[in-house]
Formats: structure tokens, C-alpha cells, sequence
């Protein structure tokens, strides 16, 4: 119309860079990695428990691999045995060092790209690929690390409950005395 004014909103696009997108998305790859990590325990804790039961076991050198791994099913079953000794802790130390260490990456290579283009020009170069994984793998192993300490003494006290220990002995064991045992 003759006489009025007429506003106009004009969109202007920034562009955005790679460690803002990776920044605006650490939440849901953090959170998708975890939900993976979670539901892998639920599918081979019993490998890993079998793993752990077998080590701790001081099965003689007539007994194989096979031989007691068929005494502990018979015995136990699959379920008391070997899938859930350690499964809440395993899903959850799973999750965690998953999460972290997947969710935590993209942006970790991207902050450190930001000073390496000066060094090694680029927009992914390796020395940035390769120090984000390492930071993301680190902070990833240093927060996970007592869920997989107590996942292990778990299943460990486990087997030997099993090859007669004292129950209070066994997993009076599991929980360190000092936070800093952990690590």
C-alpha cells in the first residue's frame, strides 16, 4: 500500500562452523552412544563374566576352558551364572565410557582443530583426529573406570563364593576402602 511501511524480516545465514555443530549436537551423540553401550552388556555380559569366572577359578590343568564352562552351567545356569553377575554394572560402565568417549569426540577434534589449522592447515587433519580422540578417550577411561573395577571384583567374587570363599570375604572385597583405589 502507497504510504505504509512495510517491514521485512531478512533472514541472513552465518556460517556455522564444525565446532559449532559438533557443539550443538555433543548432547544427543553423547546420549546415543550410551543407549548403544547400554544394551551391549545385556548381550555378551556372560562372555565377559565367563571370562572373569574362568580367570579367578584356579581350575586345575585338567580342566579345559569347555569342561568348566559346562560344570558352571549345570551347576548355576545361564542366568545365576553367567549373565547376571556384573550386568547393572557392566551396562552401566558400558554407557558411560561410550557415551563420553563417542559423545565427547567430535567436539574435542574440533576445539583442537581450531589452533592445529594454523600448523597443519585443513579442515580434519590427523594430529586433530588424533589428539581428540585420545582427550575424549581419556576423560571417557579416567570417569568409567570404578564401574569397571566394581564390575569385575563382582563377578570375580562371584566364582569365589563358588569354589567355597566365605560370602562376607568374597564381596566384602568388591568396594574399595579409599575413593582413590578406584583408579
Amino acid at each position: 500500500h502507497p504510504g505504509s511501511i512495510v517491514s521485512m524480516a531478512v533472514a541472513v545465514t552465518l556460517p556455522v562452523s564444525s565446532l559449532d555443530k559438533s557443539l550443538s549436537s555433543l548432547r544427543g551423540n553423547t546420549l546415543a552412544a550410551a543407549v548403544a553401550g547400554f544394551m551391549q552388556p545385556a548381550i555378551f555380559n556372560p562372555l565377559d563374566c565367563l571370562r572373569i569366572r574362568w580367570q579367578v577359578s584356579g581350575a586345575s590343568a585338567e580342566m579345559t576352558f569347555l569342561g568348566f564352562t559346562k560344570e558352571l552351567l549345570q551347576r548355576e545356569g545361564l542366568w545365576a551364572g553367567l549373565w547376571r553377575p556384573g550386568l547393572p554394572t557392566n551396562m552401566c560402565a558400558v554407557a558411560v565410557s561410550q557415551g563420553l568417549r563417542m559423545g565427547l569426540y567430535p567436539s574435542a577434534r574440533d576445539l583442537l582443530q581450531k589452533p592445529l589449522k594454523r600448523l597443519v592447515g585443513g579442515e580434519k587433519s590427523t594430529a586433530s583426529m588424533l589428539l581428540g580422540g585420545l582427550a575424549a578417550g581419556s576423560i571417557a577411561y579416567f570417569v568409567g573406570a570404578p564401574l569397571w573395577l566394581v564390575k569385575t571384583r563382582y563377578q570375580a567374587a562371584v566364582q569365589m563364593v563358588a569354589s567355597g570363599v566365605d560370602y562376607n570375604d568374597a564381596f566384602g572385597r568388591i568396594y574399595p576402602k579409599s575413593p582413590l583405589a578406584y583408579w
